[in-house]
């Protein structure tokens, strides 16, 4: 079943690179291969004497893979059951929105409400970004940890047996697991089981490593190990990498968008919709970041960090500027509607059947309606 993946998502460029098909692939034929920025299926051959065939790895599979993959449905708007402004006072006096979502799975880890949660880490020396697990307050803020250099996050949730997890990541990464939660798909049910609360981080794009190699380390002559962390600031528009020894650079989002993921353009979700809580600086004063909660686990993680006094929060938004950031973002979906239309000429070529549809669709969406005078 990989093969409607390859069709209808990888070939397009729309991937979102979540690595949520890979963590559900029981046969494990899937992976990240040649640096693409999708997943790529492992051919396997079989040898009987002097003959030798080709095997299907997916044959009689149920494919979680299509059932779990974001970029297969269309997204509606999500939830809201509140806004509010915070910054992060435990561990660390902040209104970075990563730090308030360390704020929020510290209180998490000591309530009980979690006992591991899922983001990207980076190497020390090289800060290439990595998927990984941290299972106590004392590693949030011993790793380093870094939500806006991509990795396929949910990729290591393939062996995960806990039914406490929280995963921190980016829009696409929310609607991946918010399509696994629906499924009724017996192949997904341990997923379903072990993830507890799902953190969403503001997100125009992500950035592959290529960004950090050659906008800062090369173009800005800043060594890999003197970076301590990348923040991304929508409302001002600017990238801050924030260097060990106190310093700091500033990039233009403008200038690092021809390093965006491709599958970026696919995506209409600024404020990470489908998560159980999000948050970014949009809408709130400096110093503060937007916290929306979207869900009643959303809203017992805030509660559990405001009673412990890990954070800080006040009613003042924004709401209009917020308003205005998600509302540019959505303007993709007319990309989106492209793509469907692509998708629906693909399977007209094999079922012609269908061809009449395909041209209604075509003439509705794009063509210009003709006024009779």
């Amino acid at each position: 079943m990989s093969e409607r993946l390859k069709r209808e998502v990888w070939d397009l460029g729309r991937c979102a690179g979540c690595g949520m098909c890979i963590a559900s692939c029981f046969k494990g034929v899937l992976d990240f291969l040649d640096g693409k920025e999708h997943p790529s299926l492992e051919r396997k051959r079989k040898i009987l004497g002097l003959s030798e065939s080709e095997l299907d790895p997916c044959h009689l599979c149920k494919a979680p893979c299509v059932e779990s993959c974001p970029r297969l449905v269309t997204w509606e708007n999500g939830k809201i059951e509140s806004i509010l402004s915070g910054r992060s006072k435990i561990p660390l006096e902040s209104g970075q929105p990563f730090d308030i979502a360390v704020s929020l799975l510290c209180a998490a880890f000591e309530s009980g409400l979690i006992d591991r949660a899922l983001l990207i880490g980076v190497d020390k020396w090289t800060f290439k970004p990595t998927p990984r697990f941290v299972y106590t307050p004392k590693e949030l803020t011993e790793f380093m940890l870094n939500p806006y250099v991509w990795a396929p996050l949910l990729k290591p949730l393939s062996g995960v047996r806990s039914r406490k997890v929280a995963i921190v990541g980016t829009p696409c990464v929310a609607q991946a697991v918010k399509r696994t939660m629906d499924s009724s798909t017996s192949e997904l049910e341990n997923f379903r089981e072990s993830i507890r609360l799902v953190i969403g981080m503001f997100c125009s794009g992500v950035f592959p490593y290529d960004f950090v190699a050659e906008m800062i380390i090369k173009d800005r002559h800043v060594p890999a190990w003197k970076i301590k962390r990348i923040d991304v600031n929508h409302k001002t528009g600017k990238i801050l990498i924030a260097l060990h020894d106190g310093s700091s650079k500033e990039i233009s989002l403008t200038e690092a968008q021809k390093y965006t993921a491709r599958g970026c353009a696919s995506c209409s979700d600024f404020a990470a919709e489908w998560a159980d809580i999000s948050m970014g600086t949009v809408g709130s004063d400096n110093g503060y970041s937007t916290i929306i909660v979207r869900s009643p686990v959303g809203k017992e993680c805030l509660l559990n960090a405001q009673e412990r006094g890990f954070l800080e929060t006040t009613p003042k938004v924004d709401t209009k500027e917020l308003d205005a950031f998600i509302e540019s973002k959505k303007k993709r979906k007319k990309a989106q509607e492209v793509d469907s239309l692509l998708l629906n000429m693909l399977d007209a070529l094999h079922e012609p059947e269908k061809i009449p549809a395909v041209e209604k669709e075509f003439s509705n969406k794009f063509l210009k309606k003709t006024v009779k005078r």
